[in-house]
């Protein structure tokens, strides 16, 4: 992305995977990870490490505004343990949760809500217990129309 401006939605990952581990959840190392880590990466389950917070956006355009709102799914896959892994979810649903005026990059939203978790199970491959988190970050974008000319 040499030379372009970064997406808003770009931008809004990588600011709340900086965010998650400037407050000790999990490593952001965008050129790569150490086996031990927890690393925060985004959209699909990494080979390596094992362990890790994975990051996707989806959104939803609202009604005659035309404002759109965009979610986060934090899908976490840390321990073996149930017990273990349910404090890494409620680490991070206690950094997120009412959290206002969050700076995400170069993007501010007025605040981020915890919708709901779910426990997916164990990963097959790894044996680690996965969760999902959903947030809604408020304070969403405009969307602007498009017209054919």
């Amino acid at each position: 992305m040499t030379g372009r401006i970064p997406t808003y939605t770009r931008q809004v990952l990588d600011g709340l995977a900086q965010l998650l581990a400037d407050n000790g959840i999990g490593v952001y190392k965008p050129d790569g990870y150490a086996v031990a880590d927890v690393g925060i990466v985004f959209g699909t389950w990494p080979k390596t490490p094992a362990t890790a917070i994975k990051l996707n956006a989806y959104d939803e355009v609202i009604g005659e505004a035309q404002t759109t709102t965009l979610y986060m799914q934090v899908a976490t896959r840390v321990s073996k343990s149930y017990l273990a892994s349910l404090d890494m979810v409620d680490a991070i649903r206690d950094l997120l949760h009412r959290r206002t005026d969050v700076h995400l990059g170069a993007v501010t939203v007025a605040g981020i809500e915890h919708i709901s978790t779910a426990y997916l199970g164990k990963d097959t491959a790894t044996d680690l217990h996965e969760h999902t988190l959903n947030f809604r970050l408020l304070g969403g974008r405009w969307t602007h129309p498009v017209t054919d000319q």
